[in-house]
Protein backbone atom coordinates (compact mmCIF):
# COMPACT_ATOMS: atom_id res chain seq x y z
CA UNK A 1 0.00 0.00 0.00
CA UNK A 2 1.41 3.17 -0.90
CA UNK A 3 2.41 5.96 1.82
CA UNK A 4 -0.37 9.04 0.90
CA UNK A 5 1.66 11.13 3.29
CA UNK A 6 4.58 10.51 1.13
CA UNK A 7 3.25 11.01 -1.87
CA UNK A 8 1.27 14.33 -0.93
CA UNK A 9 4.74 15.66 0.18
CA UNK A 10 5.92 14.50 -3.09
CA UNK A 11 2.88 16.29 -4.94
CA UNK A 12 2.96 19.56 -2.68
CA UNK A 13 7.11 19.81 -3.30
CA UNK A 14 6.49 19.56 -6.97
CA UNK A 15 3.90 22.37 -6.79
CA UNK A 16 6.01 24.35 -4.87
CA UNK A 17 8.96 23.79 -7.26
CA UNK A 18 6.59 24.85 -10.28
CA UNK A 19 5.33 28.19 -8.48
CA UNK A 20 8.71 28.81 -7.39
CA UNK A 21 9.89 28.45 -11.19
CA UNK A 22 7.39 30.96 -11.99
CA UNK A 23 7.36 33.72 -9.66
CA UNK A 24 9.76 36.85 -9.98
CA UNK A 25 9.78 39.86 -12.78
CA UNK A 26 10.45 39.09 -16.27
CA UNK A 27 11.22 41.58 -18.76
CA UNK A 28 10.99 41.35 -22.60
CA UNK A 29 11.77 43.92 -25.34
CA UNK A 30 11.83 44.49 -29.41
CA UNK A 31 13.97 47.02 -30.61
CA UNK A 32 12.95 48.32 -33.94
CA UNK A 33 13.94 50.06 -36.60
CA UNK A 34 13.66 51.60 -40.26
CA UNK A 35 15.50 54.29 -41.83
CA UNK A 36 15.60 56.58 -39.83
CA UNK A 37 12.53 55.61 -37.61
CA UNK A 38 13.39 53.56 -34.51
CA UNK A 39 10.81 52.38 -31.55
CA UNK A 40 10.31 49.87 -29.07
CA UNK A 41 7.92 47.41 -27.25
CA UNK A 42 8.49 46.13 -23.55
CA UNK A 43 6.82 43.64 -21.86
CA UNK A 44 7.15 43.15 -17.84
CA UNK A 45 5.35 40.34 -16.00
CA UNK A 46 5.71 40.30 -12.47
CA UNK A 47 4.54 36.95 -10.21
CA UNK A 48 5.42 37.62 -6.97
CA UNK A 49 4.10 35.01 -4.18
CA UNK A 50 1.72 36.60 -2.10
CA UNK A 51 0.23 38.88 -4.59
CA UNK A 52 -1.57 39.54 -7.77
CA UNK A 53 -0.25 39.26 -11.24
CA UNK A 54 1.17 42.68 -12.83
CA UNK A 55 1.72 43.26 -16.77
CA UNK A 56 2.71 46.43 -18.28
CA UNK A 57 3.30 46.72 -22.13
CA UNK A 58 5.03 50.04 -23.65
CA UNK A 59 5.62 51.09 -26.86
CA UNK A 60 7.67 54.10 -27.63
CA UNK A 61 8.46 55.62 -31.36
CA UNK A 62 10.91 58.35 -32.79
CA UNK A 63 11.62 60.03 -36.28
CA UNK A 64 7.91 58.55 -37.42
CA UNK A 65 5.52 60.89 -39.49
CA UNK A 66 4.53 63.93 -36.84
CA UNK A 67 0.75 63.88 -36.19
CA UNK A 68 -0.42 60.22 -37.25
CA UNK A 69 -2.11 58.26 -34.93
CA UNK A 70 -0.45 54.62 -35.14
CA UNK A 71 -1.93 51.56 -34.18
CA UNK A 72 -0.19 48.95 -31.69
CA UNK A 73 0.17 45.44 -32.10
CA UNK A 74 1.08 42.59 -29.91
CA UNK A 75 1.02 38.77 -30.89
CA UNK A 76 -1.29 39.89 -34.09
CA UNK A 77 -3.49 41.28 -31.95
CA UNK A 78 -4.63 45.47 -31.33
CA UNK A 79 -3.37 47.05 -27.70
CA UNK A 80 -4.04 50.07 -28.78
CA UNK A 81 -2.92 53.51 -30.66
CA UNK A 82 -0.88 56.32 -30.27
CA UNK A 83 -0.43 59.87 -32.18
CA UNK A 84 3.13 60.97 -32.73
CA UNK A 85 3.60 64.51 -31.67
CA UNK A 86 4.92 67.16 -34.08
CA UNK A 87 8.49 65.61 -34.24
CA UNK A 88 6.90 61.89 -34.52
CA UNK A 89 7.36 60.63 -31.36
CA UNK A 90 5.21 59.15 -29.07
CA UNK A 91 4.96 57.12 -25.93
CA UNK A 92 2.64 54.67 -24.99
CA UNK A 93 1.81 52.22 -21.83
CA UNK A 94 -0.68 50.00 -20.40
CA UNK A 95 -0.89 48.10 -16.97
CA UNK A 96 -2.84 45.02 -16.05
CA UNK A 97 -3.56 43.34 -12.43
CA UNK A 98 -4.83 40.13 -12.11
CA UNK A 99 -5.34 37.36 -14.77
CA UNK A 100 -2.55 37.81 -17.85
CA UNK A 101 -3.60 39.35 -20.38
CA UNK A 102 -1.16 39.79 -22.94
CA UNK A 103 0.69 36.61 -22.82
CA UNK A 104 3.47 37.24 -24.00
CA UNK A 105 7.15 36.18 -24.18
CA UNK A 106 10.16 35.43 -26.12
CA UNK A 107 9.50 35.83 -30.01
CA UNK A 108 6.19 37.32 -29.45
CA UNK A 109 5.84 39.44 -32.15
CA UNK A 110 5.14 43.40 -31.94
CA UNK A 111 4.85 46.42 -34.37
CA UNK A 112 3.60 49.98 -35.06
CA UNK A 113 1.74 50.42 -38.34
CA UNK A 114 -0.84 52.75 -39.82
CA UNK A 115 -3.08 52.51 -42.69
CA UNK A 116 0.22 52.86 -44.88
CA UNK A 117 1.24 49.61 -43.54
CA UNK A 118 3.82 48.49 -41.15
CA UNK A 119 6.21 51.15 -40.34
CA UNK A 120 8.42 48.94 -37.31
CA UNK A 121 8.29 45.78 -36.04
CA UNK A 122 10.18 43.49 -34.14
CA UNK A 123 10.33 40.21 -32.08
CA UNK A 124 10.23 40.02 -28.20
CA UNK A 125 13.45 39.02 -26.54
CA UNK A 126 14.50 38.61 -22.65
CA UNK A 127 15.83 41.83 -21.80
CA UNK A 128 19.47 41.32 -21.26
Amino acid sequence: MLNRKAIASVIAVGIAAVLVAQTGVFIWEARMSNGAASGKAKYKFANRTGRQIQEELEFEGEDLAPNTTYLLTLAGNQVGEATTDGFGAFEWTARNRGARRWNAGTGTPASIGNANGIALSGTLQPRQ
